[in-house]
């Protein structure tokens, strides 16, 4: 298969003017532009944007499915939504409530994991309760439990790579500590700054909940935010928080820099209809910030946080053949590509024959 005529993101960040040769699963060659290799199937990228799969490191659902209804089918179906709005892989969202239902939870994501239904990759889970707890339940200052966590990371094993922590909760540090070697420990909450501080230093590499940091914010205490610009973590940020006003999602992307933000489709509110992360990419470009920023905030950035970037999250030979293409103009979603087969296309752009 051969895309032509389309704007590359380059790993440099750059849109560049080639052309693209995929064999199989692999992209095998970076060419041209206006290279004539004679393959069966030529996709016209003229006046598109041609990206890698996105990857989205918080999924709670989407179009009305929820990851964590248990149910193996559901979650199926919500892999193959995903991939056909241009999401390569995900992290499904858990919340621990009581050992059966989470049994059951679990099940249905190693399903997931197992299955090839022509859908989005299920990377692994994301875990954001208990240790994350609800306003309510920050107010009551519960003690969280190491040992809980101990029993749940032997029951999601390799699967749990994020986990969300409260860092101003009693006993948050020694979770952080237990927590820290065997996944991604991501600090969320109104914590203030050195409680996040000590968070950072007990082996945290992540945070969440950009909103409530920035209202956090004040002179005598830079709470979460100004801890997290002193520390080499990443940042989660979804354009569809709500009250976040476009300013601010460019403010913190002049603070950390394009290379530690990670957009993800699903604020701390419920699971939305339709948004994808395509739509976070989209909706951050219209807010202002730099197109390229926001394609790496959602493609080689979470491919580092998961460790895959030697596989996905940019345009390069050899790399999986996870394309997307995206119009010029009104980035309007034309063409998915899923492991070199093409899963969606307008039409119009397609053509048989070199």
């Amino acid at each position: 298969m051969q895309i032509a005529n389309g704007r590359i993101l380059t790993e440099d960040s750059t849109f560049q003017r080639h052309d693209l040769i995929l064999k199989g699963d692999r992209i095998e060659k970076i060419t041209g532009p206006y290279f004539e290799s004679g393959e069966e199937i030529l996709i016209d990228a003229e006046g598109g944007y041609v990206l890698p799969g996105l990857i989205d490191l918080c999924v709670r659902g989407g179009e009305g499915m929820e990851f964590a209804s248990g149910d193996s089918a559901q979650n199926d179906a919500l892999s193959a939504w995903l991939a056909r709005q241009g999401v390569a892989r995900y992290l499904g969202v858990l919340r621990w409530q009581e050992e059966e239902s989470f049994d059951r939870e679990l099940k249905a994501a190693r399903h997931g994991r197992e299955a090839e239904c022509g859908g989005a990759i299920l990377a692994g889970l994301r875990l954001e309760g208990p240790f994350c707890a609800s306003p309510q339940a920050q107010a009551q200052r519960q003690s969280l439990d190491p040992d809980l966590f101990e029993k749940i990371a032997e029951q999601a094993g390799a699967s749990l790579k994020i986990l969300d922590v409260s860092p101003e909760q009693p006993g948050a540090t020694t979770l952080v500590r237990r927590a820290a070697p065997r996944c991604r420990v991501s600090l969320d909450g109104a914590a203030g700054y050195d409680q996040a501080r000590i968070g950072f230093a007990s082996g945290a590499r992540h945070m969440s909940g950009l909103p409530a940091a920035l209202e956090r914010l004040s002179p005598r205490d830079p709470g979460l935010l100004g801890a997290a610009c002193e520390c080499d973590c990443m940042v989660d940020i979804s354009p569809q928080d709500d009250g976040l006003h476009p300013a601010a999602l460019r403010l913190a992307f002049q603070i950390f820099g394009p290379e530690r933000i990670c957009l993800v489709s699903r604020g701390p509110g419920c699971v939305r209809e339709r948004y994808s992360l395509t739509d976070c990419v989209r909706s951050a470009a219209w807010f202002g910030v730099p197109f390229s920023f926001a394609v790496r905030a959602a493609t080689l950035n979470p491919a580092k946080v998961l460790g895959v970037e030697e596989q996905t999250g940019s345009i390069a030979v050899g790399k999986c053949a996870d394309i997307l293409i995206l119009d010029l103009h009104d980035l309007s979603l034309r063409t998915v590509i899923r492991r070199g087969e093409i899963l969606y296309d307008k039409g119009e752009r397609m053509r048989l024959g070199g």
